[in-house]
């Protein structure tokens, strides 16, 4: 990624760095835990569309089990 590259960090110290930005932000509703949001970043990079896929599957069925009366 080219923030990753111009900052010189690993992956492991990019992850550490999003995850505490991410951490000190609220959202009423969250879709995505934090280390999902880091996860698809990298996936997404990576083109990974088959975990991609998993990912966004499980979060919707955790959304619709938390609030069942919101269409998804």
């Amino acid at each position: 990624m080219q923030c990753q590259k111009e900052l010189n960090l690993t992956d492991e110290e990019l992850k550490t760095t999003m995850l505490d930005r991410m951490n000190q932000l609220s959202a009423p509703l969250q879709l995505f835990t934090p280390e999902e949001c880091i996860d698809i970043v990298f996936m997404e990079s990576r083109e990974d569309t088959e975990t991609l896929t998993k990912v966004y599957a499980k979060a919707r069925q955790r959304f619709k089990q938390k609030y069942p009366n919101i269409k998804c």
